[in-house]
């Protein structure tokens, strides 16, 4: 019954982190400085974006679930949470570099943050509980295409 309320925990707190996060883009896709910007190739639509950062966040929850959920030493579990705490503020950032300040080269230096960051929290999931593992490789993925949408904006909206 404990790892029922954790889980169930685990995707309310990544349901409520996916919904501030798709207010916040919301709030900015209709900014009139976004409007005069070019868009990149595979660049999701809004409500793209909202179902991505939905999906993604209940998938994290869930990897969540399977490492907190294991008999390890509470020094490594307190690790990746705190890598993953680290992640999701940088993930944050990076909403904001890029929709709201429309800063690009701060964008890609976040999103490379965001990349080595999930590569290290990967590993810990898998070397922890190798399904958590499974279910946070479409975050790695993710933060790949965060790194291809923020050197897109770049490149398209240079001058």
């Amino acid at each position: 019954m404990p790892k029922l309320r954790n889980l169930v925990l685990y995707v309310v707190v990544g349901i409520c982190l996916c919904l501030f996060c798709a207010q916040q883009i919301g709030s900015h896709f209709d900014a009139p400085v976004f409007d005069r910007l070019h868009l990149p190739a595979g660049f999701p639509t809004h409500r793209g974006m909202i179902v991505i950062w939905a999906f993604l966040s209940v998938l994290t929850a869930g990897a969540g679930w399977y490492v907190f959920g294991e008999r390890i030493q509470p020094r490594r579990k307190r690790n990746v949470f705190l890598n993953l705490v680290i992640f999701v503020l940088v993930t944050f950032m990076w909403t904001w570099f890029l929709y709201v300040l429309t800063n690009f080269a701060g964008a890609i230096a976040l999103a490379v943050f965001m990349v080595i960051l999930a590569l290290v929290i990967w590993l810990m999931f898998l070397v922890t509980h190798r399904y958590g593992g499974y279910l946070f490789t479409p975050v790695v993925v993710w933060t790949l295409y965060c790194l291809y949408l923020s050197i897109g904006m770049l490149v398209v909206n240079r001058g």
